[in-house]
């Protein structure tokens, strides 16, 4: 019987035994896999590559979402000019800040050697929380609910939490017969239950189900970005994690984590889809106009969504001075617009904005352009 207020020491070892998925978890599973085929589809094939340029502007829209679910509040856009400023940026923007470097760093190592170690979890905290970057060693951990009562007191003792690691490892790198998107709900369950650190789990843990559909080749890139899903559906989302507790049941967990895959790869697909219009667009106006400006210049204010001189000018293809007269050019003919920021002063596209913000503004317009550059 499940007590919460004991450790859970006896947390089962992987794989779960006796898995078993109702037929609308199976119905499921099959939207959930089209609709992330058909987005990894999209990646691949875009000649404008639009999912490589826009990928730093998704990532930081799953760090802010991601940071929330934990109550560090910021917003998009002050995280988005923190990214570009050289003076003092707030704790908040920080934190997440320190979530893109793990991310990244994360991305490099299943490039590297497409497996996924114990140490590769224990490195990415301590990016996330560096001033608490070990193995929780602490017995009084507990996780409560919003009125304050205890639904869960996570596994105690290093040797155990490292112990659920390795198998976690093993299994995470072992193919077998259950499809990866139900195992994604699998290893998400295990890590949060492990809670193997002080701080930073629920943001690793959510780092690795993207870097894990990376790693078994469903996503060319780590653009799908689960925690808006879960930030939406939040109280679900810790009801169904403490049934497989309480009820045996992880069914509901499985089906609810497909259900945010199938919306987020339908809706991170549309995006691209405006982004890559709103592209197209942007060039055929600097060739309508005659501006005589290189295409990839644009491709900056992609990049980033708010862009300075400065760091356009880091990137070392352009003079500074070559910078300050493409951008007054651009500026001048309502291509971008200037941001008043406490921090520098950035330029940015505003239908760019509008779309990343999630209120694709003139969609129809933006849709509808196919013109071919």
């Amino acid at each position: 019987m499940f007590n919460p207020i004991l450790a859970d020491n006896n947390l089962s070892h992987l794989p779960p035994k006796n898995l078993k998925l109702s037929e609308k978890t199976y119905r499921q599973l099959s939207k959930a896999s089209r609709a992330l085929a058909t987005l990894n589809t999209y990646i691949t094939t875009n000649t404008d590559n639009v999912g490589l340029l826009v990928l730093w502007s998704f990532l930081i829209k799953e760090w802010v979402a991601s940071s929330a679910i934990e109550n560090i509040n910021t917003t998009l856009e002050s995280v988005f000019q923190a990214d570009i400023s050289s003076g003092k940026i707030s704790k908040e923007d920080k934190e997440v800040l320190h979530y893109r470097q793990a991310t990244l760093w994360w991305i490099e190592q299943v490039d590297k050697y497409w497996s996924l170690i114990a140490n590769t979890l224990i490195t990415i905290q301590s990016m996330i929380e560096p001033d608490k970057s070990w193995i929780r060693k602490i017995p009084w951990t507990v996780l409560m609910n919003g009125v304050g009562e205890v639904i869960y007191t996570p596994p105690i003792g290093e040797n155990v939490i490292r112990n659920l690691l390795s198998n976690l490892e093993k299994y995470i790198n072992t193919d077998d017969e259950i499809d990866p998107l139900v195992k994604l709900a699998i290893i998400h369950y295990q890590f949060e239950s492990i809670h193997p650190f002080p701080d930073g789990n629920g943001r690793t843990g959510r780092i690795l189900m993207i870097l894990y559909l990376v790693l078994k080749g469903l996503l060319k890139l780590p653009i799908l970005y689960l925690s808006e899903y879960i930030n939406e559906h939040k109280s679900d989302y810790y009801k169904f994690l403490n049934w497989i507790r309480t009820k045996w049941d992880r069914d509901s967990l499985v089906n609810y984590m497909l259900v945010a895959v199938e919306e987020q790869a339908q809706k991170t697909k549309n995006k691209l889809e405006a982004i890559t219009n709103l592209i197209r667009e942007k060039k055929q106006k600097i060739d309508d106009l005659k501006l005589k400006i290189p295409w990839t210049f644009i491709d900056y204010f992609f990049d980033r969504p708010y862009c300075s001189i400065a760091m356009i000018e880091k990137d070392g293809k352009y003079t500074r001075k070559t910078i300050k007269k493409y951008i007054d050019i651009l500026v001048f003919n309502t291509i971008l617009q200037i941001y008043k920021s406490e921090y520098e002063v950035p330029y940015y596209i505003p239908e760019y904005i509008n779309i990343l913000f999630g209120h694709i503004k003139n969609k129809e317009k933006v849709i509808k352009f196919t013109h071919s550059l």
